[in-house]
């Protein structure tokens, strides 16, 4: 019996050390659950705080493309507005252009009624001409008159009486052609008025344009100012994402579009540059071969000019008329002088305006130079940008490889919770236990699926473009037809005065012959001769007066001629602040390719910093 007691009580000893031990490794199992779920505890609240953190972060770049798709649309709006403004611009332009082809086509008519006028004025030179020798001829019969018989004084009076004759039928001809010039000098002079007027009507159009570009200039630097700023902030937004290094990728394909809407920038004002180039050149050689066409026709003037100077030094009837006409000669050559020297200065301003042609084709080819240097740039930019195309498609070939392990782990997990769940079998002898692990499970899986929540959301992306169109203003160069039209009504005023003071001075000599036909005697023809000499030296002091009132006129032509050089010098100066402009154009390009420069280096540092990333990421892999 005591032995069957001692082998119970060893068997019962034997049953409790086992049982112990079993209790000791139930406990140890659960010591490690235990452990086992404070950390997936631990990775749960990690993950949620990593996915809260996504979220803040997905709104607020869900709000700042909201901001920037208003700020685009509104730089839209200012972009249509302009464009509009620009082809309106573009209209008028077009409408002082057809106006110029009108303005061609009147001194077109104008040439060939100078030329009309020429031959008329020819004719009457050969007619003058005729005249003067008769008039000689009167001259060498008065003097050989006292030695004459009556009968041969007779025959002298028939024959002045037909030279009277002819006379009077020329000077009827020339009253004809001295109001047929009066009429074109009405016309012309009227056609002149209006060509002033559309000139003004021209040129504040310019200045009104010039200052609308101007102010779209102006506009387009406070935009470009604007896009600096708000790229300047993308890039520090940028770094500040890049050193927390939680999505690299996304933040990669941000910086490559504004890479590429800065790209596009700086291209739009290449092409917008180059276009405006090109109209200013057009408008060049329009207003250059307009200047020729006037340029003939005052050389036509001028060869009218010496015609009529020919005809006037025929129409020498005696001494005293040709010492007034040597004295009007003075004047004229004297005018002449200034005529030339007016056209010396007008060669001197083409001469000028050659200059300014030849630094245009200087600038031309340096835009040209730089140009090319900007499509070099343009090709190694594309080449950046195909080669961060193929790093994002390196970078969602990792992207999908992370995706497998997420995939992967959530497989791990689910085999974890599998082995959970045997051992809550294990542990079903502790109710409390079991209890505190199945709360603790219901904590982890909304845990889990907050996690999943966040990946789905980070995996959302979105395109923001943006396009700016931008136009630069043409500079047209001003029309400078005023001077050489003022120079045309010059010597339209001269030709007619100098036909009135011939018309006049044969008007004297009809008179002559009409009272020596009253007069039978040499004796009252003498008086009436010596007469009409006094009532001459009267008429030739009033005309003196005239030419000193003319004189007058002169000088205040002068004067103007003086007021129209400084209006020219001030077109001059506008060309020049043009051609300032355009270097202030050349500047920004400059500082355009700088900028682009810039952008390449930072877009450098940007791949630099993703390779930094992608090493980082390997290591926490790794780690992992």
């Amino acid at each position: 019996m005591e032995n069957c007691k001692q082998l119970e009580d060893e068997q019962t000893i034997v049953d409790m050390k086992t049982k112990m031990e079993i209790i000791e490794r139930q406990r140890q199992l659960t010591l490690e659950v235990m452990g086992k779920i404070e950390q997936l505890w631990e990775e749960a609240q990690r993950e949620r705080n990593e996915t809260d953190y996504l979220e803040k972060k997905a709104e607020q770049q869900q709000e700042d493309i909201v901001r920037l798709r208003t700020e685009n649309q509104k730089q839209h709006l200012l972009i249509n507005r302009l464009r509009s403004q620009i082809e309106k611009h573009f209209e008028k332009l077009e409408e002082n252009k057809n106006e110029a082809a009108q303005e061609k086509l009147l001194l077109l008519k104008m040439r060939t009624e100078i030329y009309r006028e020429k031959e008329t004025l020819e004719k009457r030179r050969y007619e003058l001409i005729n005249e003067r020798h008769e008039l000689e001829m009167i001259k060498v019969d008065k003097t050989t008159q006292k030695s004459i018989d009556p009968k041969e004084a007779m025959e002298q009076i028939e024959r002045k009486q037909e030279i009277t004759d002819s006379l009077l039928s020329l000077i009827n001809k020339n009253n004809k052609v001295m109001l047929e010039t009066k009429q074109e000098k009405e016309h012309m002079e009227k056609i002149i008025t209006d060509i002033k007027q559309e000139l003004i009507i021209i040129q504040n159009n310019n200045s009104h344009h010039r200052d609308q570009l101007e102010h779209i200039k102006h506009n387009i630097h406070l935009k470009m100012n604007t896009m600096k700023r708000r790229w300047a902030d993308i890039q520090r937004a940028e770094r500040v994402e890049l050193q927390e290094a939680t999505v690299p990728e996304m933040k990669g394909r941000e910086r490559q579009k504004e890479g590429r809407h800065t790209f596009g920038i700086v291209k739009i004002h290449l092409c917008r540059f180059q276009k405006e180039m090109k109209k200013l050149w057009d408008e060049l050689e329009v207003t250059l071969t307009e200047e020729q066409e006037l340029k003939t026709v005052s050389s036509q003037m001028a060869n009218i000019t010496c015609d009529s100077q020919k005809q006037r030094e025929d129409t020498d009837v005696n001494i005293k008329i040709k010492q007034w006409q040597t004295d009007m000669e003075a004047d004229m050559q004297r005018q002449q002088q200034n005529i030339e020297e007016k056209l010396a200065w007008a060669k001197s301003e083409k001469d000028d305006i050659d200059q300014i042609k030849i630094n245009i084709q200087t600038e031309r080819e340096d835009i040209e130079r730089e140009r090319q240097i900007a499509r070099a740039e343009m090709i190694a930019l594309t080449c950046v940008r195909e080669s961060t195309e193929r790093q994002m498609q390196e970078l969602d070939d990792k992207l999908l490889r992370t995706k497998k392990e997420i995939r992967e782990k959530e497989e791990l997990n689910t085999e974890i919770e599998i082995k959970k769940k045997e051992l809550v079998k294990m542990i079903r002898m502790s109710k409390r236990k079991n209890k505190e692990f199945s709360s603790m499970m219901e904590e982890a899986e909304p845990a889990k699926q907050d996690m999943q929540e966040g990946q789905d959301k980070t995996k959302e992306q979105v395109n923001v473009e943006d396009t700016s169109d931008e136009q630069k203003k043409q500079l047209p160069l001003a029309d400078r037809t005023t001077d050489i039209t003022q120079e045309v009504n010059t010597e339209m005023k001269r030709v007619i005065l100098e036909g009135e003071e011939i018309r006049k001075m044969l008007c004297g000599v009809r008179e002559d012959t009409e009272r020596s036909r009253t007069d039978f005697t040499e004796e009252r023809k003498i008086q009436w001769m010596n007469f009409q000499l006094k009532k001459k030296q009267r008429q030739l002091d009033q005309q003196l007066e005239k030419t000193n009132k003319e004189r007058d006129e002169l000088d205040v032509t002068k004067i103007k001629i003086q007021k129209l050089r400084e209006e020219v010098e001030q077109k001059l100066k506008d060309t020049i602040t043009a051609f300032l402009n355009m270097d202030e154009i050349k500047a920004s390009i400059e500082k355009a390719t700088t900028e682009m420069k810039k952008t390449r280096e930072e877009m450098l540092k940007v791949q630099r910093e993703m390779d930094q990333n992608k090493e980082h990421i390997n290591k926490f892999r790794v780690s992992q």
